[in-house]
């Protein structure tokens, strides 16, 4: 992690995160560590260590739809249903465009860098039932609700299912594939229909 005062000397993309921090959340922690978490062609997470805090702050840097998104999720839904989630800290637009999207800077607590191991089944139960938990909440779901939240009911998905269904029965007709591939393929959609 790389140890700095203040600011960032140089933003690596946009505005740089602490700015944002400032001027969104109105954060006036001294910054301690900033790290680059990740970075893609369209989206910059960092991690904040501030002065004062006992866990980090994420700073994702992302377009619009994606931010509003992640903001929908934990003020509508999360919020909605008391479970346990990282807390959320702001949104807000970044000024500077380095192309023809607009940005959005979204704020959120640091869990650490523990993971999730499928391999437990305690943590596989847990994360079982807080899924459930999540998509309980939504079952009954309407636009005014989630208003910024797409949603996917049972059709939706019974399309995407379909489509892939058919894409790979087409696969396995229109090309010369070997025998093994075909068999994996018809085995793909015989799995699907199920």
């Amino acid at each position: 992690m790389q140890t700095i005062d203040a600011q960032l000397e140089t933003p690596l993309v946009g505005e740089d995160p602490i700015a944002a921090w400032r001027r969104i959340v109105g954060g006036s922690e001294r910054l301690i560590g900033i790290e680059l978490v990740k970075k893609s062609k369209r989206t910059r997470v960092y991690r904040l260590v501030l002065e004062g805090r006992s866990a980090g702050v994420i700073a994702k840097r992302c377009r619009e739809k994606v931010a509003v998104l992640e903001r929908a999720v934990y003020t509508q839904i999360l919020d909605r249903g008391a479970l346990p989630a990282p807390a959320y800290y702001g949104f807000g637009a970044d000024p500077i465009t380095v192309d023809e999207h607009a940005y959005y800077w979204v704020f959120m607590e640091d869990l650490g860098g523990r993971r999730h191991d499928p391999s437990s089944e305690s943590e596989r139960k847990r994360l079982a039932h807080w899924l459930g938990k999540l998509h309980a909440l939504t079952v009954d779901a309407t636009s005014a609700q989630f208003g910024d939240v797409p949603l996917r009911h049972l059709e939706y998905y019974r399309t995407l299912l379909e489509e892939a269904s058919s894409g790979l029965r087409a696969l396995a007709v229109n090309r010369p594939l070997p025998l093994s591939i075909q068999d994996v393929l018809n085995g793909a959609v015989r799995t699907l229909g199920r």
